[in-house]
């Protein structure tokens, strides 16, 4: 039962969101055939530093190995609710159960959660092995088991994270009572913004929300890194790492949006006897998958307009450099798109992800016509 309903789940969801990467693959591809061969490109940049790794020294295998087993674990980390639902963790702890009978069952929901990504790294291999360049025709063979030894542990990851989240939570007992005068007395000291809507990100019911918010300030520090590399050594490439901001800028949003609605909103709903502006406290909420989304926002506004202004700075300014009205159409494009996402959802799940392809192909439209 637990296996056909996680099954289920992530079969709407790669019917979703697949069908919306293959049609934004194919416009980028000008065609179903170009389509076929981003994904197969894509598939392979998604193994190429793990096989490069391999290829220079076995500690950099070791390490690229283990970034690669985070990868998964991460997407793991992310799909914990559908693959141990709190519902069903209520009923499993009333069944006459074994433990291996649970590994078992943990096992396989983890192998079907985790084999779209096992064929994407599959076929980024297999595409990298048939066009076998020269740096990596000597090291096939470490590289693959390298591959498999990072699918391994992300399986064994995952083990533990839904180990660890079948644990009673703390603070259910007498030790989490002690604690309890010490976190009222901290919360005492905030702000009703910091008791209500931080705090919680840290360490209460939306620790999930907290954690992806941080991880999409991250991963937007990569990505403008990226991109600020790209203008000074290569700016051909500057367009395909504006690409990669707002089609990350675009799922970090559409994520942390979902989160604050599961997490937060209860929160919220339960704060109505407070002497707080409910319309004030809603808006706050809603705004807060717009956080990690000011970093990108600030930095390509002040792009353009040193653009704008004439300097030259690297791929910036000057006559070969980057257009600032068209920087500054994609910019101001780019924040409509992440408050529409946070502010206005949409509760069907076809019309959100129809909404979210219309937004990134407008985006690459524009992405695309910043460099001349």
């Amino acid at each position: 039962m637990r296996l056909r309903w996680c099954g289920r789940a992530l079969l709407a969801w790669l019917r979703r969101w697949g069908a919306v990467v293959l049609l934004v693959a194919a416009v980028m591809g000008a065609g179903v055939a170009g389509g076929l061969t981003v994904v197969s490109a894509v598939a392979a940049w998604m193994v190429l530093p793990l096989f490069y790794a391999v290829s220079q020294s076995a500690l950099w295998g070791v390490a690229a190995t283990a970034a690669q087993a985070a990868v998964g674990a991460g997407l793991l980390f992310s799909l914990r609710p559908w693959l141990l639902p709190a519902t069903w963790l209520e009923a499993e702890r009333a069944l006459p159960l074994s433990e291996a009978t649970r590994r078992g069952s943990d096992l396989r929901v983890l192998l079907w959660a985790l084999s779209p990504l096992l064929v994407l790294w599959v076929t980024g291999a297999a595409v990298l092995t048939a066009r076998k360049p020269a740096w990596l025709a000597p090291h096939l063979a470490p590289a693959w088991l390298a591959l498999v030894v990072a699918a391994l542990a992300a399986l064994a990851l995952g083990m533990a994270l839904l180990k660890k989240r079948r644990q009673p939570q703390v603070g259910a007992g007498p030790a989490g009572a002690a604690q309890r005068p010490r976190e009222r007395r901290a919360a005492s000291t905030l702000a009703w913004p910091g008791v209500l809507l931080w705090l919680p990100l840290w360490r209460g019911p939306a620790r999930r929300c907290g954690a992806t918010l941080l991880a999409a300030l991250l991963v937007h520090g990569l990505l403008l890194s990226g991109l600020l590399h790209s203008l000074q050594s290569a700016p051909s490439w500057a367009a395909y790492w504006l690409s990669a901001v707002a089609a990350w800028t675009l799922i970090s949003t559409s994520r942390a949006a979902a989160l604050v609605a599961e997490d937060t909103q209860p929160l919220v709903a339960a704060c109505a006897a407070l002497p707080l502006s409910p319309t004030r406290l809603q808006a706050a909420a809603l705004a807060l998958p717009l956080l990690p989304q000011v970093l990108p926002l600030l930095l390509l506004t002040v792009l353009a307009l040193v653009a704008g202004v004439g300097v030259g700075v690297g791929g910036v300014g000057g006559d070969r450099g980057l257009r600032p009205a068209v920087l500054m159409a994609f910019t101001t494009l780019l924040a409509a798109a992440a408050g529409l996402v946070a502010f206005v959802p949409v509760p069907d799940a076809g019309a959100r992800a129809g909404r979210l392809m219309l937004l990134a192909a407008v985006l690459f439209a524009l992405a695309s016509a910043v460099w001349p």
